[in-house]
């Protein structure tokens, strides 16, 4: 009797065993910081829930638990819609230097630290972006309020404009607290900035806005989503459209004042994920940038890409080449001349011999205008009246060739699609 016991109940032993391993296991505990930093908002969205329920249960105030809310509600809504980036390269280091890892042609403008373009020695941390005709500035500096927001300057004759607030023409209907780091493409009118405000997912997010000239108005300002920006800070956004190469300085997963710099190339158009293909999983991988390998589905257009990279890193003088024996001229991915005898086809080689002297002629013509201002800043009253219209010549002679080169450049490439 007692042996048959004893084989019922071990029996019951193993059947309690084989049952356990069958039943699913309870899944495990995760904190809302591991939920955001894995772009998990389903769970970071239930797990904020039930704060706020238990918050309010204490009758305790759950106004900045509620803006939580909505940013992760935010996040997870743009979730579905991050946009597919080649990145070629990244690169660690401090938030000071970020700038230094930009390398930008000088058809694309110049991007520069507040303190080195207004030479100050100051705590101020904004950068300035100078337009590719020398002849406009967009920073960010503080406003009456004492927040960062974004200004712009216009070089008329020899003297910068009294700044204007971007504010006052459209950026400042849109619930920006925070403006900065602001970049323009050569077109004139896009812009792209980094802020703090009601559309952010997290700190600084990148937005694009467009500059209507008819109505004097920024368009309503576009959250250019992921994988761009996280629930971390994403500041600085540059193209630079010569070289087709894309750049932008984040702080996510880094310490105290340390930013990584990713290298991309941008897109034509905008393509997203499907999600339904992919999964959850790797769109959450590709989103928050987990592996910039994972991105190379054309690998030929990623290593032409990285080598324009490496020659601007080794020499980055080389942004912008003249004369006709050393230059640089990317026609597309396989494409890149760096000297007349590599060219075979005699009406390319006039083409690009005809492009050559059009950027000495440029060249010619900047320094000509840099010493007419350089000639105004000493005049007096008469003779900068003189000088006015002389000026103005030479600005618009400088414009011009930078639209014909750019419009050779275009052809070109065209020619050998």
């Amino acid at each position: 009797m007692k042996k048959s016991l004893l084989i019922s109940t071990f029996l019951l032993a193993i059947s309690a065993s084989a049952l356990a391993q069958k039943r699913p296991a309870a899944p495990a505990s995760i904190t809302l910081e591991q939920a955001m930093s894995q772009y998990r908002f389903d769970e970071a969205e239930r797990i904020m829930n039930q704060d706020i329920a238990a918050t309010r249960k204490r009758r305790a105030d759950v106004t900045e638990k509620e803006a939580m809310l909505r940013q992760i509600q935010r996040a997870k809504s743009r979730l579905h819609a991050t946009e597919r980036t080649t990145f070629i390269d990244s690169i660690v280091t401090s938030k000071a230097d970020a700038i230094n890892h930009i390398f930008l042609s000088d058809e694309s403008g110049k991007v520069l630290t507040y303190n080195e373009y207004f030479h100050k020695n100051d705590s101020t941390q904004s950068t300035v972006y100078l337009s590719q005709f020398t002849d406009k500035i967009v920073f960010a500096q503080s406003d009456a309020n004492g927040e960062m927001m974004l200004y712009s300057s216009h070089l008329v004759g020899n003297e910068w404009t009294a700044p204007e607030l971007l504010a006052e023409q459209g950026l400042g209907e849109h619930g920006d607290i925070v403006q900065n780091y602001p970049f323009m493409l050569n077109d004139g009118t896009t812009l792209y900035y980094a802020a703090k405000g009601e559309e952010s997912i997290g700190g600084y997010d990148i937005f694009m806005t467009r500059y209507d000239a008819d109505e004097h108005h920024f368009l309503a300002p576009e959250n250019i989503g992921m994988p761009f920006n996280s629930p971390a800070n994403d500041y600085l956004f540059a193209i630079d459209e010569y070289h087709n190469l894309g750049y932008f300085v984040t702080d996510r997963n880094m310490p105290s004042d340390t930013v990584c710099v990713y290298t991309f190339i941008p897109n034509a158009s905008r393509r997203i994920y499907n999600q339904e293909e992919i999964g959850d999983a790797r769109l959450q991988a590709f989103a928050r940038i987990s592996s910039i390998a994972d991105t190379w589905e054309n690998k030929e257009a990623v290593q032409a890409s990285l080598t324009t990279l490496k020659g601007l890193k080794n020499n980055p003088s080389a942004t912008n080449k003249n004369g006709k024996n050393a230059f640089e001229l990317i026609l597309n991915d396989r494409i890149i001349y760096t000297s007349l005898s590599q060219i075979q086809n005699p009406e390319l080689l006039k083409k690009v011999q005809y492009w050559l002297e059009s950027k000495n002629d440029l060249k010619k013509a900047e320094d000509n205008l840099q010493l007419l201002r350089d000639k105004y800043a000493s005049s007096n009253a008469d003779a900068r009246t003189a000088m006015t219209q002389q000026i103005a010549q030479e600005e618009n002679r400088v414009r011009t060739l930078y639209l014909s080169i750019d419009k050779q450049i275009k052809e070109m490439r065209q020619a050998v699609q």
